[in-house]
């Protein structure tokens, strides 16, 4: 990794995607083995969908799942209304 971090501080050519595979594997994005790189990926981008669900909820959906959670929570609805 050494020799891959002073071979990128002299600048990374942006052709073949070059830069990015670099970037990835300095960050510890990616292994360093290759043959664990397709595996890597696929992990990594299923965190990521299943992330961005978490993160990027439909309102509708998060005010769904409230309501749903206050009425099972045994709340006393006339002491609200």
């Amino acid at each position: 990794m050494w020799e891959l971090q002073r071979f990128a501080s002299q600048g990374i050519p942006d052709g073949a995607g070059i830069r990015s595979t670099v970037c990835k594997l300095l960050l510890g994005y990616l292994p360093p083995e290759r043959g664990q790189w397709s595996s890597e990926l696929a992990k990594k981008s299923s965190q990521y969908k299943y992330f961005k669900e978490e993160l990027l909820m439909n309102p509708l959906r998060v005010s769904v799942i409230r309501l749903v959670a206050l009425l099972n929570s045994n709340v006393d609805f006339q002491h609200h209304l």
